[in-house]
């Protein structure tokens, strides 16, 4: 299905330019302090550029996590009963990588995917909101299980381990109480937000999917750590095994929803840089620039699709 307004074109206002373009100024300060202060390494930028098919290797392999997490989303909107093709999902996933960027934090943009989507279903958005929400919970629940499984053996500070088992904990809790808990429970929640807890408990009745996509969260979110490992092996002269990565780069990767500068940048360099230094590496900075960049070409072609969506004002279901 295809809903289409008037094709005429619709620019971004001005004021809205403007402030884009100060978040991202004051993104470029942030990464200019980090350089200044050796945080962000020459050596580890020519290394890698020096290493073209590395390089390629991690864009691909961001580009592959784009296209499952779109799958993954794709199926729980369906499993609520809204018809969202596999297409107009990877389009709004793009779009939403984009506005992660654009936006503090690296999730705002699910809150525009879930706006953009409950244009059509208005009586729906609560639902869109809370399969949103159930998509970032199984992200969540993805980085505990592969840092609780990696960090088990490996010699790490006791509140590296403390942050991977509570994320871990917390994560096997929910599916606990989604699936023991009746949704009856929810009658005494305000009605501004039952829609929205009513879009997740209606995943009671698919164990299955929830079993499925839970490992698919955590394939999405090994490939991150195969990208962060590719990426440490070229910059550093004394690499760290890939299970040690494995189990700090989840919990950095955590720190990255903290809404304070777009994609992450600040809460996620200040994560990297303790949890690297308290496995006796210095170039935490360094690796999470390196992800932020990878993000960032996602992102330019999210921004392409956005800006052609603004102007054909068309959305296909």
């Amino acid at each position: 299905m295809e809903i289409s307004v008037a094709s005429s074109p619709n620019r971004i206002p001005l004021n809205d330019r403007i402030k884009l373009a100060l978040k991202f100024f004051v993104v470029g300060i942030v990464f200019y302090f980090l350089f200044e202060k050796g945080l962000v390494t020459e050596n580890g930028l020519r290394a890698l550029v020096a290493r073209p098919e590395i390089l390629g290797l991690c864009v691909g392999l961001i580009t592959l996590n784009a296209f499952l997490g779109t799958f993954r989303w794709a199926l729980l909107v369906r499993a609520q009963g809204i018809q969202l093709g596999l297409l107009q999902a990877l389009r709004l996933n793009f779009i939403g990588v984009f506005f992660n960027i654009a936006l503090p934090g690296t999730v705002s943009g699910d809150v525009v995917k879930a706006l953009e989507v409950g244009k059509v279903y208005p009586d729906r958005r609560g639902h869109l909101m809370g399969s949103i929400l159930f998509d970032r919970i199984l992200g969540v629940a993805g980085l505990a299980i592969i840092g609780a499984g990696a960090a088990f053996g490996v010699d790490l500070p006791a509140a590296v381990l403390s942050a991977v088992f509570l994320a871990l904990v917390g994560s096997l809790g929910f599916f606990g109480v989604l699936f023991l808990v009746p949704v009856r429970w929810m009658d005494r929640v305000p009605q501004k937000f039952r829609r929205i807890l009513h879009g997740i408990w209606e995943y009671q009745n698919h164990p299955r999917l929830i079993g499925g996509m839970l490992a698919l969260s955590v394939v999405i979110h090994a490939v991150m750590v195969l990208v962060a490992f590719l990426v440490f092996h070229v910059i550093s002269t004394d690499p760290l095994p890939i299970r040690t990565l494995a189990s700090i780069v989840p919990i950095g990767m955590l720190a990255t929803a903290i809404p304070v500068l777009p994609a992450g940048v600040g809460t996620g360099h200040a994560a990297f840089i303790y949890l690297f230094s308290r496995v006796g590496s210095p170039l935490g900075a360094d690796v999470f620039s390196w992800i932020v960049f990878f993000q960032v070409i996602m992102a330019a072609i999210g921004g392409v699709v956005y800006l052609w969506r603004r102007h054909t004002r068309s959305l296909t279901v």
